[in-house]
């Protein structure tokens, strides 16, 4: 019912010559219808407000975030190791040795660039996992557990 009013009024509007209404108006538009339809109901004028929700998520196909193979993992690391040494007598070397665990971090963690940005050191915890009996290393493994990502797509704990 919705989807098909604001159909309308955009054909209504691209045949009078005019530009399109903005999502936002819409939005505002079935906000204040919905208030008055509340009141209605309230007073016992209508017996139920009517559902004007819009259909969840898009049309659109998002693309898959972009990842490094492992080859190309290596070849960075490496060319910033090689970055490292070449500014090895310079006063950039301490900052071309933090880029180089940044990024580090952030391929081994996954997070995108403004997640990893927002990482604090209160949000890390070093964990140790069992491993499977019979594997050849100790009963444990040291992982971080990082917490607290505030990023893109909402807070994840």
């Amino acid at each position: 019912m919705w989807k098909d009013f604001k159909r309308k009024i955009q054909q209504e509007r691209k045949d009078q010559g005019e530009k399109p209404l903005a999502k936002r108006t819409f939005h505002q538009i079935r906000n204040a219808l919905n208030m008055c339809l509340r009141t209605a109901e309230d007073k016992e004028w209508i017996d139920k407000v009517p559902e004007f929700r819009e259909p969840r998520g898009s049309n659109k196909v998002t693309a898959g975030r972009a990842w490094f193979e492992p080859k190309e993992q290596t070849r960075l690391l490496k060319a910033l190791d090689e970055n490292i040494e070449e500014l090895e007598k310079t006063r950039h070397h301490q900052s071309a040795k933090g880029l180089r665990d940044y990024v580090q971090f952030m391929l081994f963690s996954g997070l995108r660039v403004g997640e990893s940005r927002n990482v604090e050191f209160r949000d890390v915890d070093i964990v140790f996992t069992k491993t499977k009996p019979g594997e050849p290393t100790a009963n444990t493994k040291r992982a971080l557990l990082i917490k607290n990502i505030v990023g893109k797509r909402g807070c994840s704990l």
